[in-house]
């Protein structure tokens, strides 16, 4: 099954998963990330309502763009009307369909620019989708802030649109599998940098990736 995999040579051994296939998508380890984004050629398109039992509209952008011109057309938006809830939009055997997650792909992100990332994600109404043109090898930001960013990438050859809040969870599991930490100068720990960078598949054959954007 054809991934869109980033190719380094100790991929094997950082796998926390099932290995992922070889892929179409062949960057090497020190501009792993920066390589991607010449493959975000579209952007994220999102679908869905923005009031509570409304018509879906479509928006396009990262989940930070998204989430503002929602805020811009319903000012009383609250993403709790949407039962915003990730555990409760979840297909079935939603851990089935996560098949594996690699670290040290490339250049990292800052943890926290990637959770504020997942929280924006989270923060889109319930029953929304990040949909996504046809692949294979084809990547969308779905976030990006500070040189952070969280991609989809589809390798199917027809465009695909899971839930948003779902694909949050991909960027969790990286956040808590591939984390790295620089060291702290003396008496200077409360700046601390934390960084992360990694490639969470599915079986349906896309992944989202967390690492350095230029954003």
């Amino acid at each position: 099954m054809l991934k869109t995999l980033l190719l380094v040579s100790f991929l094997v051994s950082s796998a926390l998963a099932n290995p992922a296939p070889l892929g179409s998508v062949r960057l090497g380890a020190r501009n792993a990330a920066g390589q991607l984004d010449t493959l975000v050629t579209t952007k994220m398109k999102y679908t869905g309502p923005i009031t509570p039992g409304g018509e879906d509209v479509e928006l396009s952008g990262t989940a930070e763009d998204v989430y503002n011109q929602i805020v811009h057309l319903n000012p009383s938006y609250d993403p709790a009307a949407f039962g915003n809830n990730a555990t409760d939009i979840a297909p079935p055997l939603s851990k089935r369909d996560k098949s594996g997650l690699i670290c040290n792909i490339g250049r990292h992100a800052q943890v926290g620019r990637i959770w504020q990332g997942i929280s924006y994600l989270k923060s889109l109404p319930g029953g929304g989708t990040c949909g996504i043109d046809a692949g294979p090898a084809h990547c969308v930001r779905i976030s990006c802030s500070w040189d952070s960013g969280i991609f989809l990438c589809n390798d199917n050859p027809w465009p695909i649109a899971p839930n948003c809040a779902y694909l949050a969870t991909y960027a969790e599991d990286i956040v808590l599998s591939c984390p790295y930490s620089d060291e702290c100068q003396p008496g200077a720990a409360a700046f601390c940098n934390e960084f992360v960078n990694g490639q969470r598949f599915d079986t349906d054959n896309y992944n989202v990736i967390v690492g350095w954007s230029g954003c």
